[in-house]
């Protein structure tokens, strides 16, 4: 049956394109399962998506990438990764009769902006020319829109998730692990993640964080913190860090900011 047969890089899209004709779901979920694969392959490649990319990825057609783009399994551990992957399937369709502008915002704007870090956008997307009208002039002004909320969300650091409505724009993915990279992007409320790793979590304890006049006593208990999921209860300016509340002890546990990631 269509269902059991072998997918490749030359067939996948064919028989996506059959499985969505013919209502066949496991298949069609198989397909994208595929595509997911071979995009998780090209960011793990060394600068790969600056290279031709495979065909299961050059063929999609705009309405197949972009929902990938937009979906929360996305195998990407930065939303800077989903721009790399944009672009570089913009690229290779901008040929004189390549994606009209409405194409090209459709895919832009799946990006989760807010996300991005401000550098990031200032730098890299509001000089692309592919965000640019015709003449090479101003940013469409769809695109400027998302890359100006995303720069506000940047701005604002951790006020901006009490400042600002809550968006799939800064909706986390499954795999995003998005480390926080100031003390001022963390607030009260906030929902965050403890770093994976013991040795590095124990490390960044024992020294004073940018910014910080005090470094964290680190006591054996707090390696149970290691990769979970804390609620910021205050903030330390003499830590550059935050209280956060232990999972297993129920007590109050200190960490720098460089310790965490978004969550």
């Amino acid at each position: 049956s269509c269902e059991a047969c072998t997918l490749c890089d030359d067939n996948v899209l064919s028989i996506w394109e059959l499985a969505q004709n013919f209502c066949l779901g496991k298949l069609e979920a198989r397909c994208r399962e595929f595509v997911m694969r071979q995009i998780a392959e090209v960011l793990k490649s060394d600068k790969q998506v600056g290279k031709a990319l495979p065909p299961s990825l050059r063929d999609l057609s705009v309405a197949q990438l972009g929902s990938l783009l937009e979906s929360d399994d996305l195998p990407v551990s930065s939303e800077e990764e989903v721009l790399e992957v944009a672009l570089a399937y913009i690229k290779e369709h901008s040929s004189p009769n390549g994606l009209s502008h409405p194409d090209i915002d459709n895919l832009l704007l799946k990006i989760r902006w807010r996300l991005v870090p401000g550098p990031v956008i200032a730098d890299r997307a509001m000089f692309d020319p592919f965000a640019k009208e015709a003449n090479g002039g101003a940013i469409r002004p769809q695109l400027l829109a998302a890359l100006a909320d995303g720069m506000q969300f940047q701005l604002l650091g951790g006020q901006a998730w009490h400042k600002l409505r809550s968006s799939t724009a800064n909706t986390l993915r499954a795999r995003h692990r998005i480390p926080i990279r100031a003390y001022s992007e963390l607030a009260p409320g906030m929902t965050v993640r403890v770093i994976d790793d013991v040795e590095h979590l124990r490390s960044l304890c024992k020294r004073c964080a940018p910014g910080a006049r005090l470094k964290v006593e680190w006591v054996s208990e707090m390696r149970a913190l290691a990769g979970t999921t804390c609620q910021v209860k205050e903030l330390r300016d003499e830590i550059a860090g935050a209280q956060l509340e232990d999972p297993v002890d129920r007590i109050a546990r200190y960490l720098p900011f460089d310790a965490l990631l978004l969550a």
